[in-house]
């Protein structure tokens, strides 16, 4: 019970509700939790991660997701329990509009959005990040043909 604890406080201390971003030893320690714990760990790493997601700032939910991300690449754990149980939420996070900020506009916003189809790569592994592949597109796709081009 001690350690769940210890794990979620960590999870909240990653996404507190401040406008830096997640630290990479906070993001480390919690893929380390999520990889050397196994699957009760991860499984209650992402309950906690999706509760984050449920938070009503901008700026929470965005950090959320890129924990999210890290940890999908961390644990197969993590990145199944995404996808079967909150995976919708994520997605509805595609086209999140919340409140304009006074100073910044619609920048959280926009950082939630971007993040959300970060998340969706990680979490679904559909590869459309990387379009530059051998059999993506990129410059294969714009050779059409041998000659002057004229």
């Amino acid at each position: 019970f001690a350690r769940s604890l210890h794990r979620r406080a960590q999870l909240d201390a990653a996404t507190a509700d401040t406008a830096e971003p997640p630290q990479g030893p906070q993001l480390a320690e919690l893929a380390s939790m999520c990889r050397d714990g196994g699957h009760t760990v991860a499984v209650d790493l992402a309950d906690h991660t999706a509760r984050r997601l449920e938070h009503k700032s901008a700026q929470v939910k965005a950090k959320a997701l890129r924990v999210t991300r890290h940890l999908c690449g961390a644990s197969p754990h993590y990145r199944s329990h995404m996808q079967s149980r909150h995976g919708q939420a994520v997605r509805a996070l595609a086209s999140f509009r919340g409140e304009r900020d006074a100073l910044r506009g619609d920048a959280p916003g926009e950082a939630v959005r971007r993040e959300a189809k970060l998340a969706l790569d990680a979490v679904y592994g559909d590869g459309s990040a990387s379009q530059d592949g051998p059999r993506g597109g990129g410059a294969a796709r714009d050779t059409s043909g041998f000659g002057s081009g004229s």
